[in-house]
Order: C-alpha cells, then structure tokens, then sequence
C-alpha cells in the first residue's frame, strides 16, 4: 500500500458519507467542504506517485475507477434532488462508462494514461457537483443549478476527444491481438 495509492482509497471512502449528506439535506456546506478535500485528493495522490516513485498500472487503474464512482454517485445524488437534468447526466454516465470499460480491457501491464481532456473533463465535473451542493444550501438556488449543469455539459464536451483517444487506442489494440 502506497501513500498514493491510500489518497486514491480515502477519495472512494469519502463517497457514502458525501451520499449522506446530500440526500439528508444535512449541512451542505460541510458536504461541500468534504468533497473540496476528496476531490484534492485526486491532484495529490498522482503528484506523490510521481514525485516519490510510486506509479503502478495498479494505481492508474485504480485511480480512474476510483474517480469515476466519486464523481458519478455524486452526479446521481444531485440528479435525484433535483439539481441535474436527466439528458446530461445520461451523457456523462454514458461516456464514463464506455472509457472505463476500455480502459479496463486495456493489458494490464499498458494501461491508457489520462490525458489533459480527461483532466479538464474531471474538473468541469467537480465545478459543476460544488455549484450543485451550493445550489441546495440555497445559495443562489437558480443561478447555481444552472451554472452546474452547464459546467456539466461541459464536461461531456471536454470529454469528447478522451472518448475518441481511448477509442482508437482500444480499437488499434483488437486489430494487433489475434483472436
């Protein structure tokens, strides 16, 4: 167990109390804070692994799945109070699932990278989950619904290109493997 690779599991910890707290309407600025620290995490446990020579294919992948269900079940527990609109959290969940599945095929010892339109797509995301945890502390309800789910969609369109990279790199990966 790497320090690293704990930053990545304390991210995926965080996930039922911010669940929690969101669907009990419980102090959405202490869910806001929990989730600013979850989601540093995320720039904390890559930089650690490479500053101190901890980088895995373990630890990527781990790291993407990890990253997926932090964010995701937080989309859905905003989605189902009201805060996001069905047709873009259908496009995120979509998307994330289909590279994730490619990623996950990908050969253990080759896993595909993140690149820097999946980094942007992740901090859309968590732009639009900290407008969306504002917005049910009624701060600015209305305006703060609808910046997140315009920084939700654009996250679907940053994330675009990532889908075509992963897709090609899947796709260049079955025509080299004999079947």
């Amino acid at each position: 167990m790497t320090t690293a690779t704990a930053l990545t599991l304390s991210r995926l910890a965080a996930v039922p109390a911010l669940v929690l707290l969101v669907v009990g309407n419980h102090r959405p600025f202490l869910a806001l804070g929990l989730f600013g620290l979850a989601a540093a995490t995320d720039w904390a446990d890559g930089a650690i692994a490479r500053r101190w020579n901890q980088t895995t294919a373990f630890g990527a992948r781990l790291d993407a799945l990890v990253d997926k269900i932090f964010i995701l079940a937080l989309i859905l527990v905003l989605w189902k109070v009201g805060v996001f609109v069905w047709p873009v959290v259908a496009l995120v969940v979509c998307r994330d699932l289909a590279v994730q599945l490619w990623r996950q095929r990908a050969p253990r010892e080759h896993p595909i990278p993140a690149n820097r339109w999946g980094k942007l797509k992740f901090l859309l995301q968590c732009v639009a989950v900290a407008a969306a945890l504002l917005a049910i502390a009624d701060v600015e309800p209305e305006v703060l619904r609808t910046a997140a789910n315009i920084a939700l969609v654009g996250a679907v369109l940053a994330g675009l290109p990532g889908v075509v990279a992963v897709w090609r790199v899947h796709t260049s990966r079955e025509v080299e493997t004999p079947a």
